[in-house]
């Protein structure tokens, strides 16, 4: 799966947040349910100092938030 994400708001050097709940849309619309383990891709647009499209991409797992707060 294909997750838009903001890497300006990591939790930890390679920690994203994805979701608030169990539930996320992935980048073709489709509503995913998130579980331990799935793989996936995340992305966040940006460009070069030209303007070019220069996409940020990284590939992980889905891990359930274990902090309390």
């Amino acid at each position: 799966m294909l997750f838009c994400v903001d890497f300006n708001e990591t939790l930890e050097p390679d920690l994203v947040l994805l979701s608030a709940t169990d539930t996320k849309i992935a980048s073709d619309g489709a509503m995913v349910r998130l579980r331990n383990g799935q793989e996936v891709i995340v992305f966040m647009e940006d460009s070069d100092e030209q303007g070019q499209s220069d996409n940020l991409v990284a590939s992980g797992v889905v891990e359930a938030n274990q902090s309390s707060g």
